[in-house]
């Protein structure tokens, strides 16, 4: 019983969480900088993100 208690891996949703939360603190501090230039590279990063889940 006491054998099989290793840490459960992370599941997909927790990990596409993590991912878009990441995403989402770099636009952040993105948009303080260059806000049109770097919002078309990550509309297109998303894009490519959503494609990715599946």
């Amino acid at each position: 019983m006491g054998i099989c208690t290793s840490k459960p891996k992370p599941t997909q949703q927790y990990k596409l969480e993590l991912r878009i939360h990441t995403i989402t603190n770099t636009q952040l501090q993105r948009q303080l900088s260059q806000p049109s230039f770097y919002r078309s590279i990550d509309k297109g990063y998303q894009i490519a993100q959503e494609n990715d889940v599946s």
